[in-house]
């Protein structure tokens, strides 16, 4: 249970950083 949640809060948070970075890429 623990191990799953590990990976979709990292799945998570490399989709927010990849959108932040796309973000700043596009301003």
């Amino acid at each position: 249970r623990d191990y799953w949640m590990s990976v979709k809060e990292a799945i998570e948070y490399g989709i927010v950083s990849k959108e932040i970075t796309s973000i700043g890429d596009i301003t």
